[in-house]
């Protein structure tokens, strides 16, 4: 290796994302430009060191977004399970969760019109966002492959610890796992 740093391995890394970092970035949706990559390229790296493979069975996406590398933090896939569980409890048959994008490796351009993010660069610059934590849930078609109904889902997810932070902002299908949760797995993984 000739004494060259070997760059963590991140699951379908954008090419030259880092370049990105430091960009400023200014988007209709928000009043004031911002930064792309505040927590510094580390900690995307370190991020990416803790992702999994989603379990089979557990989560589906629709082919035109299944373009994604199909990992995601434990702490999140763990409540989702549990929250499939719940739902496999009340309905008696088992469904998938249908999700609209998991983990998104930084420099990922994703969303539409609004909620368009060019290079991830707003979700960059969320501690806990899609680089690390949050997955986007499609509830309704969620809770037809459960048979049960929309609300159920909504119940489901927020029992096990799964939050919608940005509902005041219209992303009602955005989750992540509350404080709570997050300060458990801290501690548990200590």
């Amino acid at each position: 290796m000739n004494g060259a740093r070997q760059r963590p391995s991140i699951p379908g890394e954008v090419e030259d994302w880092r370049a990105l970092v430091g960009k400023i970035y200014r988007l209709p949706r928000f009043k004031n430009p911002f930064r792309f990559g505040p927590f510094g390229i580390e900690a995307y790296e370190a991020a990416a060191k803790v992702l999994i493979p989603w379990p089979d069975g557990l989560l589906d996406m629709k082919p035109v977004w299944d373009t994604l590398p199909h990992v995601g933090h434990p702490l999140t896939i763990k409540l989702l399970q549990l929250a499939a569980k719940q739902l496999t409890d009340i309905a008696g048959i088992r469904g998938v969760i249908r999700t609209n994008g998991f983990y998104r490796p930084p420099g990922t351009t994703w969303g539409e019109e609004d909620y368009g993010d060019p290079d991830g660069a707003i979700d960059s610059t969320d501690a806990w966002g899609h680089w690390r934590l949050a997955i986007d849930i499609a509830a309704g078609r969620t809770a037809a492959t459960f048979g049960v109904p929309r609300d159920d889902v909504g119940r489901a997810l927020g029992n096990v610890g799964l939050s919608r932070p940005l509902l005041a902002d219209g992303e009602y299908w955005h989750y992540r796992p509350n404080a709570k949760a997050r300060e458990k797995w801290k501690a548990k993984i200590k």
